[in-house]
Formats: structure tokens, C-alpha cells, sequence
């Protein structure tokens, strides 16, 4: 909530802006003067603008994380309905998400301007991404059916889901390059540092590839899974015989 107050107050918010409880965390709505959308440079520069607010932010508030969600199906609610996303334990019931202040009509022309004025940084020239080590047949890996549905699909893929690809992906030789690629197939979503950050954290952090049955937990049905003999899509390259134990 403390999070939210800052949010709120920053300037070209502050008019307009309005504090809500989705029933598991807070956030801002600021309506703003419409922004011409003419191809994918506007949906760029607002999660860019989006990150920095966020960084902005994040700092004054100890123990708060500050999600910079662009994807509005993610967070926004209709006020009065229940939130049911996860379970329901003692103590942290499902709650109905609310208007925590009363919702501003008013539009923000200020908003309007620092979003179309944000700059969107480029990849550094020559950028390095970083490459798996381990060696193994990559092309393999693109007769999965996951890896093929992430590909055909791009826009459906979920964030847990996104997350469980680049773990089958980070550490092959190669693997990284094609994070990047598939990812980059949703040009709405894609981010090129988040893509290379998340591929570096699960490198350095010994994430384990997601299993097939992980992913069908995420909603992803496989109808070879049966007769697959790779339990995750990162062993159906060569490195089967070293990854089955």
C-alpha cells in the first residue's frame, strides 16, 4: 500500500490518479489523454517508462516488491469481484478487490507527454548475450511440443510459462540466442534486458530445467508426453543419456 501512495503522488500522477487493491496487492490507475498508436514504438516506450517508475520507486519502501506490469489482464479487476488466484489459507483468505480512493475521472495530459517523451535504449552494439556451455544437438530441442506451441502461440505464453521455456534453454550451448528469439516473437511483451537478466539468474542461481509434468500444471497439455521419453524439453537434445538420472 505504501508503494501505491508513492506511486500516486509522483508527479504527473498525482492529478489523476487513483489507488486500487486487486485482492492481492495495490496499484495505480491514471487515465491519460489518448496516445496515437501506430505500430509497436508506443507499447515500447511505455514499458520502458513503466521500468523506470518502477525503479524509481522501489527503493523507499523496504520489503515491497514493485512489479512494472504491462499486461493489464494481469492486474486489473472488475471493482467488487473476488479475487481467487491461489489458495485460500488461514489468515489470507480470498479477498474482493476494491477501490482503495475514491476513482479520479480526470485525465492526465502530463502522463501523456512523459510516456511519448520516454526514450527507448537500444541493445548495446555488439552486445554480448550470454551463451549456454553445455554442448548438445540445439536443433533437437525444437521438435518439442512446447517449444513449438511457444513459437506458433507467442502471445499465450504466461509468464511461469516464459520462465519454465528459458530453464530448458539457458544453460545449452546456444540456448540463450534462442530464449532471446523466441521470446522476441511477442514484440508487445519482449524485453531485452528482462530476457537477458532472467537467462543470467537462472545460470547463476541453479534453477533446474521445468519438467513436462511442471509445465502441464501450467496449463500446457502435451499430446506426445505419453510416449515422450524426455521428462523436460531441455533432454530431448543429445544430452538425454546424461540428464535421465
Amino acid at each position: 500500500m505504501g508503494a501505491a501512495l508513492l506511486l500516486s503522488r509522483q508527479d504527473g500522477l498525482a492529478l489523476a490518479s487513483t489507488i486500487c487493491c486487486s485482492g492481492n496487492g495495490h496499484y495505480v490507475v491514471t487515465p491519460i489523454t489518448p496516445i496515437p498508436v501506430e505500430g509497436n514504438e508506443e507499447a515500447l516506450r511505455f514499458k520502458f517508462f513503466c521500468s523506470q517508475l518502477a525503479r524509481s520507486i522501489s527503493g523507499h519502501v523496504a520489503g515491497v516488491r514493485i512489479d512494472p506490469v504491462y499486461n493489464l489482464s494481469r492486474v486489473m479487476r472488475v471493482m467488487g469481484t473476488v479475487n481467487r488466484k491461489g489458495l485460500a489459507v488461514p489468515g489470507r483468505v480470498h479477498r474482493i478487490a476494491h477501490f482503495v480512493t475514491e476513482p479520479m475521472p480526470v485525465q492526465s495530459v502530463a502522463l501523456h507527454h512523459m510516456i511519448q517523451n520516454t526514450e527507448i535504449p537500444d541493445a548495446p552494439a555488439g552486445a554480448g548475450i550470454s551463451t549456454g556451455t553445455i554442448k548438445c544437438n540445439l536443433k533437437k530441442i525444437e521438435s518439442c511440443e512446447f517449444i513449438k506451441w511457444c513459437r506458433r502461440y507467442p502471445t499465450r505464453v504466461s509468464e511461469p510459462q516464459w520462465f519454465a521455456l528459458i530453464t530448458n534453454l539457458a544453460r545449452l550451448y546456444g540456448g540463450p540466442q534462442l530464449a532471446h528469439e523466441i521470446s522476441r516473437l511477442d514484440s508487445g511483451r519482449y524485453d531485452y534486458r528482462q530476457t537477458q537478466r532472467l537467462i543470467e539468474r537462472i545460470m547463476s542461481e541453479g534453477y533446474g530445467a521445468s519438467t513436462c509434468a511442471t509445465l502441464e500444471t501450467m496449463g500446457f497439455s502435451c499430446d506426445r508426453r505419453a510416449r515422450c521419453y524426455a521428462r523436460a524439453p531441455m533432454y530431448l537434445t543429445d544430452l538425454f543419456s546424461i540428464w535421465k538420472g
